[in-house]
């Protein structure tokens, strides 16, 4: 119970927040409600980026002006007319790991960031958050996904794992958490391969039998649809020759 508790301390410590890796606002570059397309244009040039938070004379975030926007209005149009005023905005302690799934489902290239009072800080960039998670180690010592991932053997066209202990539900069977645990490994592996993202959208598992401790199953996977931005895949776990559970998991790729 020490070692599990010294883990999760660990653990807490070491996930990588927004305040880690984000970039001020006056590094980044950002703009007022009251600026100019002009003004909008001359900082695309100086900073060589196309997205910019706009605030409003209380510093608080009111849109976000990107060239889509912005590119082929007149000079003097102020910014509060061409802006996109939904913006989604993030703090300092977020998980670095939610803001990048909401990057990749949302298809955002920047993310403001704020204080609660939504007053700006900074920015978060798509650019930034996957350059920092695939340089760091999120932790030494070995998180839950990961102690899943350990215990999965690749066989050809399967995947192969042996139930164990920690593996189980209260009682005695497969937990349906676990599982899903091994079907995004497995999920990520078919389609991040590429080295593209995925979002995983839907994940429907069915048991069609108790799974229990030492059993080793077989997964299987079977790609249905595939193309440039999802894919639809089956998945069959067997238990000797029987099939145990199925599942369909449906994914966005970016």
């Amino acid at each position: 119970m020490i070692n599990r508790a010294l883990s999760n301390v660990q653990i807490k410590t070491d996930i990588l927040t927004v305040e880690k890796i984000y970039r001020t606002s006056h590094e980044y570059g950002f703009l007022q409600e009251t600026d100019t397309v002009k003004d909008y244009l001359d900082l695309v040039r100086k900073n060589r980026t196309s997205r910019f938070p706009v605030i409003n004379q209380h510093q608080v975030v009111v849109g976000v002006v990107t060239m889509r926007d912005a590119g082929d209005k007149s000079p003097g149009t102020t910014i509060d007319k061409v802006m996109t005023r939904t913006v989604y905005m993030t703090g300092l302690a977020t998980n670095v790991a939610n803001v990048s799934q909401r990057m990749i489902a949302e298809d955002f290239e920047m993310v403001p960031v704020v204080r609660s009072n939504q007053t700006l800080l900074g920015v978060i960039t798509r650019r930034d958050v996957m350059e920092k998670m695939s340089r760091s180690q999120v932790s030494a010592l070995p998180t839950f996904s990961e102690q899943i991932g350990q215990k999965l053997s690749y066989h050809h066209d399967e995947v192969v794992i042996t139930v164990e202990p920690f593996m189980l539900e209260k009682n005695g069977v497969l937990a349906n958490g676990v599982l899903a645990e091994i079907l995004t490994h497995m999920t990520q592996d078919l389609v991040v391969n590429s080295g593209r993202n995925l979002i995983i959208e839907q994940m429907l598992i069915y048991f069609l039998q108790a799974v229990q401790i030492d059993d080793v199953l077989r997964i299987q996977a079977r790609i249905i649809h595939h193309t440039r931005r999802s894919a639809i895949i089956d998945y069959d776990i067997y238990l000797n020759h029987q099939i145990v559970s199925k599942a369909n998991v449906t994914v966005k790729i970016n």
